[in-house]
């Protein structure tokens, strides 16, 4: 009898195949840890069962949008936009709806500081039925804009009494 010669390469190929079958089940069966993280929903002060875009709490910045990032200290989340920080009053992910109020007008429409904000039209597409309320202090005259409702208050802002300003809403 004589002995089997392998040639050298035959031998290698067998190795190399053997070594990809025996590691291939650890390669298939692992798991993005990222995306185990960001398929899971979480819940923010009263808020639960929040998903994409948002992200905080538990839940890391990779899972959500820039900006879109909730801070949930206290029962109700907050979320800062240009600035301004709101309280998120409520999360709709079916309807895909996100009802904000200004967290320094909540309470009372007289802020300790007068500061301008808009929300990023490119951030936020707004439904049909978007209500908006604008604040004008110390304005003579109101833009030439279609008026709701006006009404006149008082407010005592940056240590100024102003009884000219009017709140308008269309």
């Amino acid at each position: 009898m004589h002995p089997l010669h392998l040639p050298g390469s035959f031998f290698f190929f067998i190795i190399t195949i053997t070594f990809v079958l025996i590691h291939a089940p650890k390669f298939a069966s692992s798991v993005d840890e990222r995306y185990v993280n960001c398929n899971r929903t979480f819940a923010c002060g009263n808020i639960e069962n929040i998903g994409y875009p948002f992200w905080g709490s538990d839940r890391p910045d990779y899972c959500g949008f820039p900006g879109f990032q909730l801070n949930c200290g206290d029962s109700t989340p907050e979320i800062t936009i240009m600035s301004a920080t709101y309280h998120v009053l409520g999360i709709n992910n079916e309807s895909r709806l996100l009802t904000l109020a200004r967290a320094d007008y909540l309470d009372n429409p007289c802020p300790t500081s007068v500061i301008n904000t808009t929300l990023n039209p490119d951030l936020f597409e707004f439904t049909p039925d978007t209500q908006d309320i604008n604040l004008y202090y110390h304005c003579r005259q109101i833009p030439n804009q279609q008026i709701g409702s006006i009404i006149n208050f008082a407010c005592n802002v940056n240590a100024t009494t102003f009884s000219s300003v009017y709140l308008y809403s269309n």
